[in-house]
């Protein structure tokens, strides 16, 4: 009686165990899904210059570098604004996260179409590592981004 009991119990505990590690597993692809969302709609954002949803995308701290050239939320903002930045079009592939606790490691590679800055294009294949933070509301909000240009 007391084999069966613990067998009983023992089977009820694992059952527990392997839903919670489940249920862990889909959390963690439902924010992998998200966090991937997240990084087509701020290139989608730049191309419109949809500045709603930039704000909502990019924390107030937020600091980029762009082949070696440093720029904030602010600068991007007033690049895209004045016409100084323009994107024409922006594909994302190979897209990877990482996520520990309440930060995440977005990366990729792009290719910007008709891309320019003033005046000089920068068109072509990019690569590139975005970091998010996960707000108290559980909004991820980008606080930095670092891209480079890749050598053909």
């Amino acid at each position: 009686m007391k084999r069966t009991l613990f067998a009983v119990v023992m089977s009820a505990a694992l059952l527990a165990l392997s839903q919670t590690a489940s249920s862990a597993v889909y959390y963690q692809n439902d924010e992998e899904a998200a966090l991937k969302e997240l990084a087509r709609e701020w290139a989608d954002a730049v191309v419109h210059r949809d500045f709603a949803k930039l704000d909502k995308i990019q924390a107030e701290d937020f600091k980029g570098n762009a082949q070696g050239m440093g720029f904030n939320k602010r600068m991007l903002r007033e690049a895209l604004q004045s016409g100084q930045l323009a994107v024409a079009a922006w594909t994302m592939d190979d897209i990877k996260v990482k996520i520990t606790g309440n930060t995440a490691v977005v990366s990729g590679r792009s290719t910007l179409t008709n891309a320019k800055y003033k005046g000089s294009d920068f068109s072509g294949e990019w690569e590139w590592t975005d970091r998010f933070v996960k707000e108290k509301n559980g909004a991820w909000r980008a606080v930095n981004s670092q891209s480079k240009l890749v050598k053909k």
